[in-house]
C-alpha cells in the first residue's frame, strides 16, 4: 500500500512538473515573442524618424547617424539629385492604373530650361517598362504602357499620347489592338543602370517614344511625362532615359536604417518634385468656355 502511495506520489509530482515546465516555457516564449514585437515596432519608427531628420536636413546626402532613446538608434543614406547625369530615372513598382511621373524640364525653373541647349532635348527619349519574366503562362499579366507626353509649343500647351504593348500574339482584347510594339523585349531583362535607388534594373519591354517630329524640333519643348500600366494585375517597374542628354534632377531616395535591440528595420522613400495629381489625367482645366 505504502508502495502504491509513492508511487502515484511520484506520478502527480511529475506531472505537476510537466505542467510546471510547460507553463514556464509558455511564458517564456510569450515574453521573447513580445519582445521581438516591440523591439520590430520601436525599430520601424526609429527608421521613419531618421527618414524625417533627413528630410529636414539641408544637407544633399548622406549618410547621417541618429541615435534615439530607448536603446534605438538609426542611419540614413539618401541623395537629392536624382537621377545622375546621363542615367535613366526609375519610378518604383506601379499597378495597373496608377502612374509614374517624370519631368522632362526642370521642375525648379521650366522657362530657364526651355531654349537650354545643354540640357541635350533629344526628339524622343527611351521608355522602359515590365518585371523581367517569362509570360508564356501568364500572358494576361504581361504589360501595356499609356505614355502621356506635355509639350509647350510657346506659351501653349500640348498634349500627346502614345500606347506600347509588350504582348505578341493573340489573346482577348490584346490582338490588333493598335499598339506600338517593343523595339527590345526579354524575359531575362533589358538591363540597363537606372538612379541609386536600384542600381541596375532589368526590364521586360524598351521602346523608343518620338514626342515631336523634325519639323517641330524648334517649335515644341518638353515637359512632362506621365506614364499608366494597363493590363497587368502585376506592379511593374518604369523608367525613362534621355537618347542624348540628361534628365534633370527631380527625385530624392532616403534609405534608413533603424535597429532596436537584436532586430533591425529598412525603409525607403522615394520622393518627386511638384508631382501632377492623378486627376490631371482625367479632367479637363479650360480658363474659358469649353466647346465641343
Amino acid at each position: 500500500m505504502r508502495g502504491q502511495v509513492i508511487i502515484i506520489l511520484l506520478l502527480v509530482m511529475v506531472v505537476a512538473l510537466a505542467l510546471g515546465l510547460s507553463v514556464i516555457g509558455h511564458t517564456i516564449s510569450d515574453i521573447s515573442t513580445s519582445t521581438r514585437v516591440e523591439d520590430s515596432a520601436r525599430a520601424y519608427l526609429a527608421a521613419e524618424a531618421g527618414i524625417e531628420k533627413a528630410i529636414s536636413s539641408t544637407e544633399n546626402s548622406g549618410p547621417l547617424p541618429i541615435p534615439l532613446t530607448n536603446n534605438s538608434s538609426a542611419t540614413v543614406n539618401w541623395t537629392r539629385t536624382l537621377p545622375p547625369t546621363g542615367i535613366a530615372l526609375e519610378f518604383p513598382p506601379i499597378g495597373k492604373e496608377s502612374f509614374a511621373h517624370f519631368w522632362l524640364a526642370n521642375p525648379d525653373n521650366l522657362a530657364s530650361y526651355y531654349g537650354s541647349a545643354s540640357q541635350g532635348k533629344a526628339d524622343d527619349f527611351e521608355l522602359y517598362f515590365g518585371v523581367a519574366k517569362d509570360y508564356t503562362s501568364d500572358i494576361y499579366n504581361q504589360p501595356a504602357v499609356e505614355v502621356h507626353v506635355i509639350t509647350v509649343r510657346g506659351s501653349t500647351y500640348e498634349s500627346k499620347k502614345f500606347y506600347y504593348d509588350s504582348f505578341n500574339g493573340s489573346a482577348p482584347g490584346r490582338d490588333n489592338n493598335g499598339f506600338n510594339g517593343c523595339s527590345s523585349r526579354e524575359s531575362n531583362g533589358v538591363k540597363i543602370p537606372t538612379n541609386s535607388y536600384s542600381g541596375t534594373r532589368s526590364f521586360y519591354c524598351k521602346a523608343i517614344v518620338p514626342y515631336r517630329s523634325a519639323a517641330d524640333k524648334n517649335n515644341i519643348d518638353p515637359v512632362l511625362v506621365r506614364v499608366r500600366i494597363l493590363y497587368s494585375n502585376l506592379s511593374h517597374p518604369v523608367a525613362i532615359k534621355p537618347t542624348s542628354g540628361s534628365l534633370p534632377p527631380q527625385a530624392s531616395v532616403y534609405n534608413s536604417t533603424g535597429i532596436a535591440g537584436n532586430t533591425q528595420r529598412d525603409l525607403q522613400v522615394f520622393q518627386q518634385k511638384s508631382v501632377v495629381p492623378y486627376m490631371f489625367d482625367y479632367v479637363l482645366f479650360s480658363s474659358g468656355q469649353v466647346t465641343k
